[in-house]
């Protein structure tokens, strides 16, 4: 410990990871050790001077979520408080979960690096290693092939691991929380048995859990979640497992639904935009024959 810095402050502490003590101002000495200095010994001048010559680790959530927005947000999905929140604009959005196992990243570069990928996004923390990047999907949605542009150059510029978990995009309804936390959970999951990956779509993760056999109950959730706008949706169910059964050949599914090829692309656009599955790619297929299956044995 910089040997100045303890004559100043004699009961500062060394640690390798920030304690859950509100009592201390912390701040990041290198990779792995943090310092923890009594906020009782500390005047709001040399407070002023720390945040200078020093890089604060922020541990609490106010610190981390700054503005009203990310508040909001934060409040929403982390404390699951369904109070209405005017700050949140109606339409549907789509959950980008993150990682960061050694969470050792200034908070503002990874702002600066998420905007320059994402249309006007909430970055809501849940902790100093993990949180959600919040898409209004009003915009233009990246693809699950552009993330894996996007965690090249993070973890170029950034210097930093990222493992992101890609949702699928939901109404801002009351069901939101249930929809984030099945997500949230799902990512949790996966991350104990895939340390390959570091782009996880929602596709992949549904498809582990289930040959994982861990959680069935989740991946029913899941399938719900994915399924439960189309319940009334029947002639769009069938005309997706037709064409995932006729292996993907247009002609052969129109010919058997007796519909024009064009009038069969519209109903797959169609599925596409309601959950972001391209049953034309074989992940996306097997996702969505495997969640239609399992909600028919379910009900």
């Amino acid at each position: 410990m910089n040997t100045d810095l303890l004559i100043l402050f004699p009961n500062a502490i060394r640690v390798s990871y920030p304690l859950e003590d509100q009592s201390y101002y912390w701040y990041i000495e290198n990779a792995n050790q943090y310092i923890g200095i009594p906020k009782r010994s500390v005047s709001s001048d040399q407070l002023a001077l720390l945040n200078i010559f020093l890089e604060p680790f922020l541990l609490h959530t106010e610190e981390l979520n700054r503005s009203a927005q990310q508040m909001h947000w934060h409040k929403l999905l982390y404390q699951q408080d369904s109070a209405p929140l005017p700050k949140i604009e109606d339409g549907s959005y789509r959950f980008i979960h993150y990682n960061l196992p050694n969470n050792d990243i200034n908070i503002t570069d990874f702002s600066d690096a998420i905007n320059g990928f994402f249309h006007d996004p909430v970055i809501c923390w849940k902790d100093p290693s993990s949180g959600v990047i919040i898409e209004n999907t009003k915009s233009t949605l990246l693809t699950n092939q552009d993330f894996n542009a996007v965690i090249h150059t993070l973890e170029s510029d950034l210097y930093a691991h990222f493992r992101l978990f890609i949702g699928n995009n939901y109404p801002l309804s009351n069901e939101i929380i249930t929809y984030f936390s099945s997500e949230d959970t799902c990512f949790k999951t996966i991350r104990l048995y895939n340390s390959k990956d570091k782009v996880i779509t929602f596709s992949s993760a549904f498809l582990d859990l289930l040959l994982l056999g861990k959680n069935q109950t989740l991946c029913i959730t899941l399938a719900k979640n994915l399924l439960g706008t189309l319940e009334n949706e029947k002639d769009l169910l069938q005309t997706i497992m037709i064409y995932i059964k006729a292996n993907a050949n247009a002609t052969v599914a129109a010919k058997q639904l007796f519909l024009h090829r064009n009038s069969l692309k519209y109903r797959l656009d169609k599925f596409y935009e309601i959950t972001n599955l391209d049953v034309r790619k074989f992940e996306d297929s097997l996702c969505a024959y495997l969640a239609i299956r399992l909600l028919e044995n379910t009900n």
